[in-house]
Formats: structure tokens, sequence, C-alpha cells
């Protein structure tokens, strides 16, 4: 069997995928089929090309086991099982802080994980623990002038909290990305919302410092002393790239991000470490000869960033990829990439099977994976055009990251950005370069305000350039296209194709014979991007306080009545009725029916209305 660690490791996330949901019934299957596996193994019954199968069923009943032991508490803690029955109750909660926002004098809204060890309803003490997310808003007042300001809130930290406590974490519908399906899966099962600046009271005691407390005050203290040293025009996308705080980014700037098909570069995940590993491995294979050497401290340097912005999740995983890749360095072997991202997504599914289904880390894996199998094959195919290194490095770099998370990002955003291979070739260089100057900006903060003061006002023109390039991309007209989500036959044609180019390349083979393959996999995907005929169906949507209705006739006639509300943290059109219809294949509304003017109803549909061809809009008698 040809790279074996592939294959177990695609058969451990199948059985994952297979036992999602089932608890019990995963364990009990995934015990009988590692059980069978195991037996069966090197059996003399076998013919030789099927004596791997017994191998692949024992990683698949693996796979299975672990998922059905991590769902064993599912679908919610004793604390959320008792706000269900008690109807949202008015709770005082006491706990340690799991995971926390930056919170600065400037911060509107955040939010806080919390692991509560004790709740009280009334003066009565439950013994009832759960999750809980802390919604947090206006931490320094509404106006920013109540006196006593929010101070940071760390892992570890013991806090209390006073509210409603809710069951409901999020509007749960077919075709949207469920949120509350994401916070259940990390073991949050309900949520409280607090206000102003006493939202948040802190418990006389002292801090567990948790391994999370350390990354998280250093990011804290980051984001403080840039916020005195850093222009506030470029703070927002410093935060984002170097922090992983995207809060501050207008939504009209990332839907800008989102149609110049540079969205990417706003979470902290694949493209940074990409950039990291390339920059600091190219750096290093001049001056460091020792091959070792060079890539311990290219690990280091992974990990230095990951923990940089706080050790997230996200930015964790990728560095992950990374090491696993430079894991064959240290032993003076040739990597080998699918080898290596295999060695990673299993370390990461066995300690967190759910992630497989998690939009974050199949988008850093994307992305990482795109890079270490495709920048090389790249570089190597510019390298003929004479083209000066460090621009092969960029340039492939900028390429290849763009390749495999494309149907994830069709799927997720619906937008095609036709301009966006060419606008990363801009943008992409330019973020190596705000990623750099952020750090020596942070660094320097500490030590030399004088020089970071000067280098944080170098971001304004990067910064500006990068804002510049997708806004001149998306004033093309037909420089993007708002799209359906594309259909199973449509991917699956996608990645064939774009298989065996990479095989081709790697193989040394006629361009001719995998550039055809290449093109018939793209023509492909276009043809089978709408599979099926639609069915008719009405369906009412969770557009939480509000109203939003879907009816499609048997004659493929659409209508949407309402559009929910557009608040001032959240728009529902937006949220919630523009990704359903894009999973409905829906392009364009025969008819939008407007019921009455009150917010929770017309809301939502301006953007909704921007964002689709309508043919008639049926508004009421009364104004």
């Amino acid at each position: 069997m040809n790279r074996p660690l592939l294959w177990c490791t695609l058969a451990f996330a199948a059985g994952i995928y297979l036992a999602d949901g089932t608890s019990e019934a995963g364990i009990s299957y995934g015990l009988v089929a590692f059980g069978v596996g195991i037996a069966v193994t090197g059996a003399d019954f076998l013919r030789p090309s099927l004596r791997h199968l017994p191998i692949l069923l024992a990683f698949a009943g693996a796979g299975a086991f672990v998922q059905g032991l991590h769902q064993l508490d599912s679908p919610a803690d004793p604390l959320a099982r008792y706000a269900l029955a008690e109807d949202s109750p008015h709770l005082t909660l006491e706990g340690r802080v799991r995971e926390a926002d930056i919170i600065l004098d400037d911060t509107e809204y955040a939010t806080i994980i919390l692991d509560v060890t004790e709740a009280r309803h009334g003066g009565e003490r439950l013994t009832e623990t759960g999750r809980v997310q802390v919604r947090w808003s206006a931490p320094n007042g509404w106006d920013n002038s109540e006196t006593g300001k929010a101070k940071p809130v760390l892992p570890g930290e013991k806090i209390r909290v006073e509210g409603d406590v809710n069951y409901r974490l999020g509007p749960v519908n077919p075709g949207v990305r469920d949120v509350e399906d994401h916070l259940r899966r990390q073991g949050v099962h309900s949520m409280v919302r607090v206000y102003g600046p006493n939202g948040i009271q802190r418990v006389d005691a002292p801090p567990t410092r948790p391994h999370r407390y350390w990354p998280a005050q250093w990011r804290q203290l980051q984001a403080e002393r840039l916020s005195g040293i850093v222009p506030e025009a470029a703070i927002p996308l410093v935060y984002t790239v170097w922090l992983g705080d995207r809060r501050r980014v207008e939504d009209e700037d990332y839907d800008t991000y989102l149609r110049a098909g540079t969205a990417h570069i706003l979470a902290v995940s694949g493209i940074h470490m990409g950039i990291v590993f390339l920059t600091v491995s190219g750096v290093l294979g001049v001056f460091v000869r020792n091959r070792r050497l060079r890539a311990v401290l290219v690990i280091v340097a992974v990990f230095g960033f990951a923990l940089t912005t706080g050790a997230r999740v996200s930015a964790m995983r990728a560095s992950l990829m990374v090491a696993a890749y430079m894991v064959y360095e240290l032993f003076d072997r040739e990597p080998d990439t699918p080898s290596a991202l295999s060695l990673a997504g299993l370390i990461l599914l066995v300690s967190d099977p759910d992630s497989l289904f998690q939009l974050g880390f199949q988008l850093s894996f994307m992305s990482v994976a795109s890079i270490l199998l495709f920048h090389k094959p790249i570089e190597h195919r510019l390298e003929g055009l004479r083209i000066p290194w460090a621009m092969r490095q960029t340039l492939s770099a900028t390429l290849a990251v763009q390749i495999l998370p494309l149907p994830l990002l069709l799927h997720t955003f619906h937008v095609l950005p036709g301009l966006g291979p060419l606008v990363n070739l801009a943008v992409v260089p330019l973020l190596t370069l705000v990623l750099w100057v952020s750090c020596f900006t942070a660094a320097a903060a500490f030590t030399w305000e004088g020089a970071a003061l000067i280098s944080g006002h170098a971001l304004v023109p990067l910064i500006w350039l990068i804002d510049s390039a997708a806004g001149a991309a998306t004033s093309i007209p037909g420089s993007y296209w708002r799209v359906a989500v594309p259909g199973p036959l449509s991917v699956a044609s996608y990645f064939g194709g774009v298989a065996v180019a990479w095989y081709g390349v790697r193989r040394g083979m006629d361009p001719r014979r995998w550039g055809t393959v290449l093109a018939l996999g793209l023509a492909g995907a276009l043809i089978f991007w709408r599979p099926w005929t639609p069915e008719p169906e009405i369906v009412v949507l969770d557009v939480g306080h509000g109203d939003a209705i879907f009816v499609r006739a048997p004659s493929g006639q659409t209508l949407l009545v309402d559009g929910g509300d557009a608040g001032r943290f959240v728009d529902m059109g937006e949220r919630v009725v523009e990704p359903f219809l894009r999973s409905r294949q829906v392009s364009r509304l025969d008819y939008v029916a407007v019921t009455h003017a009150h917010s929770d109803h017309i809301g939502g549909l301006f953007h909704v209305l921007e964002r689709f061809d309508v043919g008639r809009v049926v508004l009421p008698a009364r104004p």
C-alpha cells in the first residue's frame, strides 16, 4: 500500500464521519470494526491486493470509537438541561475563564467561554454545572463615558456573571453554517448575555494559570501597546493578521475582501503560517547550513507565531502541520508531503474528532496542505522563466494557497472572485511585509518606542495598498460573481483534475497529458455546478425574533416573505437568508413580499435586495 499513513488517516476520518451523532452505537460498532480488522490482518485467505483492507477497517473502527466517546456527553451538560427545563432562568454563575477576546477601551463587544463551577438561582445553590458562552456587550459602557473601565479577562481567572441562561445558542437553518452546532462541538451548550462595565465581576481567587493563560496575556499586552503606537487607520488589519482579532474590520470592508478573493488573509491560519514557514526557511537556507538546526529553528518560528496570536486553535493546527512536514528534515530525509499532512491530521483528529466538522479546521488544513503540496512544483516551473528567487517564493506561495481551499470558500462565502489569483499576486507579498513589520513593531513597543512608532506608521501605506488592490479589483464590472453552492459532482471533478495535475508534475509527465485532465476537471466542475432539479418547498427560516419564509412553487418560481432583522451586531439577511438561498441554488427571486415595515421583518431584506436579482417586490397597502 503506497503511503499507508495517508490511507489510514482517511479511514480514521471516515470512521469519525460515519459515527457522528451515534454516541453509544458509534462506540459499539467502532469496537467491532476495530476487532475484526485486527483479527483478520495478515489472514492467509485474503488476496495480496486486499490485505491492507483489514488495517483500514481497524482505523475506521478506531475513528468511530473515538468519536463515540467524544459525544457521550452530548447534546447538553447539566446546566444547559436545567436552562432548557426552566425556560431561560435568571442565574448567578461563577467559574473559570477558558477563552476570552481582547478587551480594550474601545471594545464594543466581547465573548468569553466560562467553565461554570457554581450556579445560584435566587438564594438557592444548584448542583448543575457546565460550559457557557458569555456575550458581553458594551464592556466600557454604551457611550464610553461610564466610570470603571472593563479590565481584560484571561484564561484561568475566576469571574462571576448574572443573567438569563439560554439553551439556544444561535439560529439553526438548512444550508447555513450552524453556529450552534459549532459551539456544542466545543462543549458549549448554553449562553448568557451581560451588559456594561459591571457585567462581569472578578472573584477574589488566584488564577489557575492554565497553558492558555500566558499566550492570552501576551496577546492582550501586545494589543494594548500597539493601540498607542499604530495609527488608527492601520489598527483593524494589524489586529486581524497579527493577533487574530477580526472584530474591528467593518462589514463593508470584509465584503470587499470577499469579492476580491483576498478574505483568506483575515483569518490567522494557513496562509499566515505558510508565509512564516517559507520566509524563515528561505532566509535560514542562506545562513544556516546545518539541515537539522534549520528545521528546529523553523519549527520554533511557526509555533512562536502561533503563541503570539494567543495560541488560538487555528494557528496551533497550522503550526502542527508545518512541524510534521519539518520532522523529515530532522531525520535528513526528503519530506513526503502527503504523509506529513496525514500524520498531522491523525494527531489533530485523535485529540479532537469534532474538528473534522469545523470550518476553521477545514480551511486551515486545506490552506497549509495547498502550500506544502504545490509551492515547490510551481516554484520549479517559475525557475525555468528565470524569475528571481525571492519573487519565485512569493509567487509560488500566492498561487499555491488558492488551489485546494477554493471549493470550500465557494461553499462558505458564495463568491467567485474572477480576479482573485491576480489580486493575490499583489496582496500576499504585501501581507508578508505587514506581518514582519508588525512583528518588529510589537517587539519594539516593549523595548524601543521610537523605532516602534516609525515602523507602526510604515504599516499605513502597506495596508493602504492592500485595501486599494482589493477595492480596485471589485470596482471592475464582472470581476466577481455571487454564486450558488457547487454540487458534490462539481467538487469531485475539480479535486480530481487537481490531483492528476499534481501527480503529473511530481512525476515529470508531459504537461499536455496532465493539463488535458486538469482542463476536463475544471470543465466538469462548471457543468455539474447545479446537478439537481429543485423540489417545491416552503421553509420557515430561524431568524430569531422576526420572520423570513422561502417558497418555491412547483413551477420553479420563488418567493421570499420578509427577511428578518438587521440590528447593531447581526444582519439576518446577511447571516441567514443569503447563505440559505445560495445553498438552495437560488440566484434570482421572482417575488419578495413585505408583510409590514417593522425592523424584525424588513431589516434583512435590504441586504437580500442588494445581492439578488429580484423580479417584483410586493409591498403592503399601509406605508
